[in-house]
C-alpha cells in the first residue's frame, strides 16, 4: 500500500513522495495501470488561486481492482504541508472547454474494476460521456464522494454493457446540467444520497432531454436526501425529469428527496415495488408518476403546485398503475389536478389514499383522465371535508 502525490507539473525530484516532491499529473494515467490494492493517488492543487488541469480527451483508465479492506483511492484536493490534503471549497480543479456539446471523453473511466474510491473532484465542463464512465463488464464496491461539477453533459455515465453493483454516490453537487447527473443501464444494490442537482434550465434541444438521474434496469437501490431542480426542455415536446426509473427496475426506495421545477416528472417511477417516503415536489408538470401494477407505496409525501408545460395540464400524481398513498398532502391550483389516470395497457390505474389531505384551489380537479381508472379515498380531508369513497374522472369534484 503506497501513497503517490501529484501536482499539475510536478515538483522537486518528482518522485511522488510528498507535495514538494510530487509527480506531474500527466504521469498519473500510467501509474494507475499498475495500481495495487490499497494504493492511494492524491492530486493536489494550490489553496491560494486557481491552477486547474484542462482535460484534453485522454482518460484516466482504471482496470486494477482493490480489495475489500484495501480499496484503490484516487482523490483531489488542496495540498497542505508535506502530505496532508483538505477538500476543495469552491475552486476548479479540472476544466474542459465546450464539453457540453463536444466529444470530450470521460476524464475517469472504470473498465470492470472494483473496490475503488473516487473523491474530491471539482470539474467545470464535461460531455455527455460524464466525468466518470463505467465501461463494459461488472464494476462493484465503488465509492464516488465529494464531486462538484458545473456546465456538464453528465457527471456519471455507463456503457450499455456495464453492470454496476454496490455503488455509493454521496455528498456531490452539480449545476448547469445538460443531460443529467447520472445514467445507469444496470444498477444493483446501491445507494445515492446527499446530492444537490440543479439543471439550471439548460436545454440543448432535439433528443437531448434532461433526466437528472436515470436507471434503466436493476434492483434494490436507495435514493436518499437528493435535491432535484430545474430540468426543463421545451424545444420539442416538453420534457425534463428529476429521477427516472424504467420498467426493468425493482424494489427501489426513494426517501427524503425533493424535486422542483421539472418540465415533466419530478419522480418518474416505472419501478415494480417502489417505496417513496418523506419526499416532496413543487412546480413540476407531474410531481410523481407511478407506472407499474406492483406493490407501490407512497408515505408522508407533499406535492404542490403542478403546472402546465406545453399542451399538457399538470397533476400532483400521474398514474398508469397502482399505488397506496398514506398520510400525504397534495395541493393543485387552476388548470391542474391532483390525480391524472392513464391506462398503461396492463389494467386500469387504481390508487388508494389513506389519511392525509387534499387542497383544490381555483377550480383544480380531483381526478382527470381515463374514466375506467379510480381513486379510493379513506378518511382524506378534501378542502377541509373528510371524504371516503371511490372517485373517478366522471365524479366531477373540483375546488
Amino acid at each position: 500500500m503506497t501513497q503517490y502525490f501529484y501536482t499539475k507539473y510536478g515538483e522537486g525530484q518528482r518522485r511522488g513522495v510528498g507535495w514538494r516532491d510530487s509527480r506531474p499529473f500527466a504521469q498519473l494515467g500510467g501509474d494507475l495501470r499498475s495500481a495495487r490494492a490499497g494504493d492511494r493517488f492524491s492530486i493536489g492543487f494550490p489553496s491560494m488561486g486557481e491552477n486547474p488541469v484542462e482535460w484534453t480527451g485522454a482518460s484516466l483508465v482504471l482496470t486494477a481492482s482493490g480489495a475489500p479492506s484495501r480499496p484503490v483511492r484516487i482523490e483531489a484536493g488542496y495540498g497542505v504541508g508535506q502530505t496532508d490534503m483538505r477538500p476543495g471549497g469552491g475552486g476548479r480543479f479540472f476544466t474542459a472547454s465546450n464539453a457540453m456539446r463536444g466529444r470530450v471523453g470521460a476524464p475517469l473511466r472504470i473498465n470492470g474494476a472494483s473496490y475503488l474510491q473516487l473523491a474530491g473532484f471539482r470539474v467545470d465542463g464535461a460531455s455527455a460521456d460524464g466525468v466518470v464512465k463505467f465501461g463494459p463488464g461488472l464494476s462493484s464496491d465503488v465509492s464516488i464522494q465529494g464531486f462538484s461539477a458545473r456546465n456538464v453533459g453528465r457527471v456519471i455515465e455507463t456503457d450499455r454493457a456495464a453492470v454496476v453493483r454496490n455503488l455509493t454516490v454521496e455528498s456531490c453537487d452539480a449545476f448547469a446540467i445538460a443531460r443529467g447527473f447520472a445514467r445507469f443501464w444496470r444498477l444493483e444494490q446501491s445507494t445515492l444520497r446527499n446530492l444537490t442537482l440543479d439543471a439550471n434550465h439548460v436545454d440543448l434541444g432535439g433528443p437531448n432531454v434532461t433526466q437528472l438521474i436515470a436507471v434503466t434496469s436493476g434492483s434494490d437501490v436507495t435514493f436518499e436526501n437528493i435535491q432535484l431542480r430545474n430540468a426543463v426542455n421545451v424545444r420539442d415536446y416538453v420534457q425534463g425529469d428529476g429521477l427516472v426509473c424504467e420498467r426493468g427496475t425493482r424494489r427501489f426506495t426513494v426517501r427524503n428527496c425533493r424535486a422542483d421545477g421539472m418540465g415533466d416528472g419530478g419522480f418518474d417511477l416505472k419501478t415494480t415495488d417502489v417505496t417513496v417516503e418523506d419526499c416532496s415536489a413543487s412546480a413540476c408538470k407531474y410531481g410523481l408518476r407511478i407506472w407499474s401494477m406492483g406493490r407501490n407505496v407512497v408515505r408522508r409525501c407533499v406535492i404542490r403546485d403542478p403546472r402546465r408545460y406545453g399542451a399538457q395540464s399538470g397533476a400532483c400524481v400521474e398514474a398508469h398503475g397502482r399505488a397506496d398513498f398514506v398520510d400525504c398532502q397534495f395541493q393543485a391550483g387552476a388548470g391542474a389536478a391532483i390525480f391524472r389516470l392513464t391506462n398503461g395497457g396492463e389494467a386500469a390505474p387504481a390508487l388508494r389514499m389513506v389519511g392525509g389531505s387534499i387542497r383544490l384551489d381555483n377550480g383544480a380537479q380531483l381526478v382527470i383522465g381515463d374514466p375506467q381508472g379510480g381513486v379510493e379515498l379513506q378518511n382524506v380531508a378534501v378542502n377541509g371535508q373528510v371524504r371516503s369513497g371511490r372517485y373517478t374522472a366522471a365524479s366531477g369534484i373540483s375546488g
